[in-house]
């Protein structure tokens, strides 16, 4: 089995520590090791160095190749530019057909929080035989420990498989971010699990699907190959895959597909999507402040503060987030931390390039 970290996107949410050149997969987000390097070492006992490969961008290309001296270099690919997780997925099945058509590959986000290692090691083996031995691709899903309203869930259906408690389940359907109400319903039924984006997927499988249900990325997948180990490898690379439609691997396949089976994860997961995650991640004091770095609060609580240089002094304030660094500060409620995607947004189109 081989491994697919997908390291290009901006993690604009994690805005002003994450920018264009130094986006939250190369940032020590939690912990010591950088998001990216902690991605790796989870997998190097069950999947060898060698067969691990990093899908990025241009932009983050030399300083991932810097953070993991221990990748082969060639295992290191950057898209010329982003076309979301179905693109991405496309173009790592390609190359790592070129190495080994029958093998399988596990997808995994670079942002993703990983809590219980050893079962997290356990699932992968157990989920990378169910992807050899049947050809289908095999979801992580989570069991939701309480109702979330803020991702995506799976809807599992006819049992395929039992082993050790943990069923995989035919794919019935995905469903889209749900209400509280809807939430709560999920949370009380065995049949909801939250979608973790983190894929077993055979080889051949995959490219039969993308060829299914996106024929023309397909087509465009196929020119790039024919072209990999030769010189006009980066050639058909740039022409072609600028013209793929922008669309996750989940609308464009796996919610199309008949080949999807769920495995429920017994691993604790995080997707560190916005700074209000991290607040579950973070030590607490005794007014559930989580802090990093030099603060003085006073009637504040449920904060997050991050501020390594600077002094931060927080009073009578409840529920922010507040984020210092060399040139910005941002303060926002915890409720609205999605939104900072949209402040940078808005700095792009007011072309105030040097925050972005």
């Amino acid at each position: 089995m081989f491994a697919v970290i997908m390291a290009g996107g901006r993690g604009s949410r994690f805005w002003p520590r994450s920018r264009k050149k130094t986006s939250k997969q190369i940032l020590n987000i939690v912990g010591r090791h950088t998001m990216i390097q902690d991605s790796v070492l989870r997998l190097t006992p069950v999947i060898p160095e060698h067969r691990i490969f990093i899908i990025t961008n241009s932009l983050l290309e030399d300083e991932i190749r810097a953070q993991l001296p221990m990748l082969p270099e060639e295992n290191v690919i950057a898209e010329p530019v982003g076309r979301s997780t179905a693109a991405c997925v496309g173009l790592a099945a390609i190359y790592l057909r070129h190495l080994e058509p029958d093998g399988a590959m596990a997808v995994f986000a670079a942002d993703h929080l990983i809590r219980d290692l050893d079962q997290f090691r356990k699932d992968l083996k157990f989920a990378g035989r169910l992807a050899r031995e049947r050809g289908d691709m095999v979801l992580f899903g989570i069991p939701p420990v309480r109702p979330e309203t803020g991702f995506g869930y799976i809807r599992a259906g006819e049992l395929l498989e039992d082993a050790a408690h943990a069923p995989a389940r035919r794919v019935q359907a995905f469903v889209e971010k749900p209400d509280a109400d809807t939430a709560r319903r999920f949370f009380e039924s065995p049949d909801y699990l939250v979608n973790s984006g983190m894929f077993i997927l055979p080889i051949r499988t995959i490219m039969e699907e993308i060829h299914a249900h996106l024929p023309a990325m397909g087509q465009g997948l196929e020119r790039i190959a024919s072209a990999i180990d030769t010189p006009l490898e980066l050639k058909a690379l740039g022409e072609e895959f600028p013209r793929f439609e922008t669309i996750s691997i989940d609308k464009g396949v796996m919610e199309r597909t008949r080949r999807a089976v769920v495995l429920p994860a017994r691993f604790g997961w995080n997707d560190l999507g916005s700074w209000s995650s991290l607040y579950d991640e973070w030590p607490k004091d005794e007014n559930s402040n989580a802090c990093i770095g030099r603060k003085l609060t006073l009637n504040t609580r449920n904060t997050l503060i991050y501020s390594p240089k600077k002094l931060v002094a927080a009073v009578g304030v409840s529920d922010l987030v507040i984020v210092e660094t060399d040139d910005a500060l941002l303060v926002c409620h915890k409720d609205c931390a999605q939104d900072v995607s949209e402040l940078v947004e808005i700095m792009r189109r007011e072309r105030m390039e040097e925050f972005l």
